[in-house]
């Protein structure tokens, strides 16, 4: 009997030895959730919004990029030939036999930035309404103080964002302020573009009216150049593979055409 509640006891005092755990840890949570101590220091601020607005925008970017490429630099091509399901954007131009094509984009590389920054502008700003979220959760106050401006521009490699939004982060009594981002996303977009337009400027030269995509080929190995010629009308779709990237772009043209039967 003695041995029983022995028993009893042993078996109460754990009972109520789990119960007060219990309470203590559901009131530490309770005591610490809005301590300083589990918010991430606002000296890494810098860095995290770097990081988060280099993911968000250069996913937005790429996305527009492989829709521009295969359309010779544009989202909605307006003067383009139909080629292998899509519009192909003509980027030398003649309707008259014989002349060499005229330039239709000599400002190819502008155009392609102001595609991209139409195409991107409403990723941007959510992308900032979803880091503010984010950041908040973290236990960062997060408040934009001006508008959103952005520029984009086509180098060597890379697409680069420069976006200027005022922004000012607070955490207890530590503030941080912030005027401007500069993204960089690698893309071979520029130097695809490049090429087009040398494409566009040697058959348009009157004194050649034709591009060397073999030997364009074999002095610059980076790129292999296929060109489609069987067009009734004389176009001719020139499709830019970059061997680098494994990205293409394709233009079309149309100069120096010599009337069927002649």
């Amino acid at each position: 009997m003695a041995k029983k509640i022995k028993r009893i006891g042993q078996t109460t005092v754990w009972i109520i030895f789990a119960i007060v755990l219990v309470i203590a840890i559901i009131l530490l949570i309770y005591f610490l959730k809005d301590v300083n101590l589990i918010t991430p220091p606002i000296a890494d601020a810098p860095f995290e919004m770097q990081s988060f607005l280099q993911g968000c925008t250069g996913k937005s970017v790429l996305e527009s990029v492989d829709i521009m490429l295969p359309q010779a630099g544009f989202i909605q091509p307006r003067n383009a030939v139909r080629f292998d399901g899509g519009d192909v954007e003509y980027i030398c131009e003649t309707f008259q036999y014989y002349d060499p094509c005229v330039q239709q984009h000599p400002m190819l590389l502008n155009e392609m930035e102001m595609e991209i920054k139409n195409y991107i502008l409403d990723d941007i700003r959510n992308c900032f309404d979803e880091m503010e979220e984010e950041f908040e959760e973290r236990g960062w106050d997060m408040n934009f103080v001006s508008p959103l401006e952005f520029d984009v521009k086509l180098k060597t490699g890379k697409v680069v964002l420069d976006i200027t939004k005022g922004t000012i982060i607070e955490s207890g009594e530590d503030k941080k302020t912030f005027d401007s981002f500069h993204i960089e996303i690698l893309s071979p977009v520029y130097d695809l573009a490049v090429v087009a337009l040398e494409i566009a400027s040697q058959e348009g030269n009157p004194n050649r009216c034709y591009f060397e995509h073999v030997g364009y080929s074999l002095t610059y190995p980076r790129y292999k150049i296929d060109m489609y010629g069987l067009f009734a009308d004389g176009t001719k779709v020139y499709t830019i593979n970059d061997k680098k990237s494994g990205k293409f772009m394709r233009i079309a043209t149309r100069s120096c055409v010599v009337p069927r039967g002649v």
